[in-house]
């Protein structure tokens, strides 16, 4: 099994419900991490593993489990046509969940003013997601606030 019964979690084709798209609201001191995006994962990634540091360390306080627990709920329910293994995709939602953990920790945001450029490394990581879903992920994505650029990371050279 993927995770334990114990966890209190469905794991029918994905784990759930998750707050905040990756904390266990029954063990919070469970995390999956990277559940909801699918295309463009490094940034939010790195947001999730700071916002969960620091549930760790104190700096953010979780509210109620029960309260966790109705809002990870919410996320399940948000596009309920959609089949169950994308009902967690947060596409260009993603953007605000970033805003959100940023907030909270009090990170710095990247490119918090020009979200103009994170539409665009977004568009261009899942063009090339659509045209070689085989290779995508092998690249090393870099934004250096004007062009979007990619080159195969030493894993794949």
């Amino acid at each position: 099994e993927f995770i334990h019964p114990e966890c209190l979690m469905e794991t029918e084709v994905l784990p759930r419900p998750l707050y905040k798209f990756f904390i266990n609201p029954r063990f919070p001191s469970l995390a999956i991490i990277n559940q909801c995006d699918f295309a463009a994962p490094f940034i939010l990634s790195e947001y999730q593993v700071l916002y969960f540091r620091d549930i760790f360390t104190g700096r953010v306080k979780l509210k109620s489990q029960k309260q966790l627990l109705n809002e990870a709920q919410k996320l399940l329910r948000r596009y309920p046509e959609q089949p169950l293994k994308y009902q967690y995709s947060l596409g260009l939602d993603q953007f605000a969940l970033y805003s959100e953990i940023a907030e909270e920790c009090g990170l710095p945001l990247q490119y918090q003013n020009d979200m103009n450029a994170l539409y665009g490394l977004f568009d261009a990581v899942v063009s090339e997601k659509d045209s070689d879903p085989s290779t995508y992920r092998n690249k090393k994505w870099e934004f250096d606030g004007e062009n979007i650029r990619y080159h195969p990371t030493d894993d794949f050279t």
